[in-house]
């Protein structure tokens, strides 16, 4: 287990790309995501990073988008993937671009993508990497039977990596290890726990607080 935090984002994205390779050769899921919550995060070269990084490991990757914004800045920055890159709504109109060999890579959905976007994952026959997904829906007057079904559906996911700074702390998980606490201090950031399911957010603050 790694007691230590990424120094920057750069070593972040290596050690994500390591626990996904890990988790593609090892797990038979098909339904996997992960996180890097940083304050004023650009996505989009992430996106153009790990997708090259899966097409090295020699993946067919489809780069799904929620809104057709986003899929054309995409396209206009990178349009060495271009040809690979659409939006749910293309993704559903085009039964050529179900392949279980593809992976489909999705980026940030949203609760008002929901709908569309467990339309494209019950579509699609083969593995699905969610990326900075946000699907709890904090609305008032959702149906009981929506938000069960929505809850079931985001249960489905294996959280392969997970990477949050705290006020005063950070939390990470790396597939195959556990989620692992870190306080801040003067002197950095110190392990202080681990979890083996993600923690709610008062465990986290009576960890902390318990180290004060």
């Amino acid at each position: 287990m790694n007691k230590t935090l990424p120094k920057d984002l750069f070593e972040a994205e290596d050690r994500l790309q390591n626990s996904i390779q890990q988790f593609l050769l090892k797990e038979t899921d098909t339904r996997l995501s992960f996180f890097l919550k940083f304050e004023g995060l650009r996505l989009l070269p992430i996106v153009h990073r790990f997708s090259s990084f899966l097409i090295s490991m020699g993946h067919d990757v489809i780069i799904l988008f929620a809104d057709a914004g986003g899929s054309a800045l995409a396209k206009n920055n990178y349009k060495e993937l271009s040809s690979n890159i659409y939006t749910f709504k293309e993704y559903l109109q085009k039964e050529q671009l179900n392949n279980q060999r593809k992976i489909v890579l999705a980026v940030g959905p949203r609760p008002y993508d929901y709908e569309q976007y467990e339309q494209v994952c019950n579509t699609h026959s083969g593995k699905v990497i969610m990326l900075n997904g946000l699907l709890e829906d904090p609305i008032v007057g959702i149906g009981t039977v929506a938000r069960k079904r929505r809850a079931e559906f985001i249960r489905n996911w294996s959280e392969v990596f997970f990477l949050e700074p705290l006020s005063n702390g950070a939390i990470i998980k790396e597939y195959p290890f556990d989620w692992n606490l870190f306080a801040k201090s003067q002197t950095g950031y110190r392990y202080i726990k681990s979890f083996t399911q993600r923690p709610t957010i008062d465990e986290i603050s009576e960890s902390l607080i318990n180290e004060l």
